[in-house]
């Protein structure tokens, strides 16, 4: 039964992303979240359906709630998800142009889970940065979002990559929240090449200055904290028991192994 409501859910899945393919193709855009064009869609998903009929016929259910949900949220963009999309094809684009050989069949990834029932989804714009997000998860979680302290330990590749969602999605963005950043590497030439935060003018400065002064420039109103402390048992004055119970997560993107193994076996540094 689970390998049969699998099967059926991959197909419908599959017949939205054609649908979306045939609707742009005649309309040169994607569908908003109103009864026109989502009408307008599910003529195209009824046509390819009686199209591949035969072949999926014994298989396929059409779940209209699950291709509602695709299609009145087709145009939104989240950080993140896009960061997903770009490893993915700039991967590709490196098998293309070396020795490996790309992915030549359909790929799709879909994020139906994220999507919160219980919310009212706005069809109006609400004309924000964070509208996209407005629309997905609603005005109480963006909230929350904003009000996040967040520790973050490391301000390399990994850290460049998370600093960036932070500001992208407002995340630290209430005057009462903050993100501190910890580390003490300053930043080489080797470093730019995966390091997006950084520019040739960084070289010999502190990582975890720059990178805030960079995520400041993606979003003003992001409230970070540059620090150079090491997180061992050593600095548990600073990041003691207290300072750990200010934070709403802490993130580990260092590749320090005393760093790791501290932060794993004491859980979260100070609180034991």
């Amino acid at each position: 039964c689970e390998t049969v409501n699998q099967r059926n859910r991959e197909l419908n899945l599959h017949l939205a992303f054609l649908s979306l393919h045939e609707y742009y193709k005649q309309t040169q855009k994607l569908p908003e979240n109103n009864k026109d064009d989502l009408d307008k869609i599910f003529e195209i998903t009824k046509e390819i359906y009686k199209k591949n009929q035969k072949e999926w016929s014994k298989d396929l259910n059409l779940e209209e709630e699950i291709l509602s949900d695709i299609y009145k949220f087709s145009k939104c963009e989240i950080s993140p998800i896009c960061g997903y999309g770009g490893g993915v094809v700039s991967q590709e684009i490196i098998k293309y142009i070396g020795i490996y050989t790309p992915i030549n069949q359909w790929f799709r990834a879909e994020f139906i889970s994220i999507l919160d029932k219980e919310v009212k989804h706005d069809i109006i714009s609400k004309g924000t940065r964070y509208n996209d997000q407005l629309l997905i998860f609603g005005d109480e979680t963006q909230k929350r979002l904003e009000n996040l302290n967040i520790f973050m330990i490391g301000a390399g590749a990994v850290g460049c990559e998370l600093l960036k969602y932070c500001a992208m999605m407002g995340i630290s963005t209430n005057h009462n929240s903050f993100l501190t950043v910890t580390d003490h590497d300053r930043i080489e030439k080797s470093n730019l090449s995966r390091q997006f935060l950084f520019r040739d003018n960084d070289i010999g400065n502190l990582k975890s200055e720059c990178a805030i002064n960079s995520v400041k420039l993606m979003n003003n109103k992001i409230n970070c904290v540059s620090m150079q402390e090491f997180v061992n048992n050593k600095t548990e004055k600073i990041f003691g028991k207290a300072f750990f119970e200010r934070q709403n997560a802490v993130l580990i993107a260092v590749d320090n192994f005393e760093a790791r193994s501290y932060l794993i076996l004491t859980d979260s540094g100070g609180i034991q």
